[in-house]
């Protein structure tokens, strides 16, 4: 099986505007999912979860949620957008431009490397890995 890891400097996607940072690490894992995403935040020990967001501004899921300890943001794959996009504490989104990304993709596993900034994102049937 193929597989394709794709490395994008979180600290480098900014766009300039203004949005709030977490104050700190959720405690909870991010799932979406819904006709009009809906967040949740699930405690991986007891399966307890409980809504964080009813609605993030999104038609469509964002998937592979990773919180960045280095600017304190969210950042997941958003299905609307194809691209990374910036979660704010609200849990709104912020599209941003990747460039070493080529053509349309969907990525469903993320997470950020805990002191670097990266955001790591999988999918499956793809060789291609991307970095910088």
């Amino acid at each position: 099986m193929k597989r394709s890891l794709l490395l994008l400097p979180a600290l480098l996607l900014s766009q300039g505007l203004k949005a709030e940072a977490f104050n700190e690490c959720p405690a909870e894992a991010f799932l979406t999912q819904g006709s009009v995403p809906v967040t949740y935040g699930v405690d991986l020990v007891t399966g307890d979860y409980k809504i964080l967001a009813d609605d993030m501004g999104v038609s469509e899921s964002v998937n592979g949620i990773g919180f960045n300890p280095v600017d304190r943001f969210g950042y997941g794959w958003s299905y609307e957008h194809d691209t990374v996009v910036r979660i704010h504490s609200d849990m709104s989104v912020e599209p941003l431009k990747v460039e070493n990304i080529s053509g349309t993709s969907s990525f469903y596993v993320g997470d950020m490397h805990p002191s670097n900034g990266k955001y790591y994102i999988y999918r499956t049937g793809s060789a291609t890995g991307y970095s910088q």
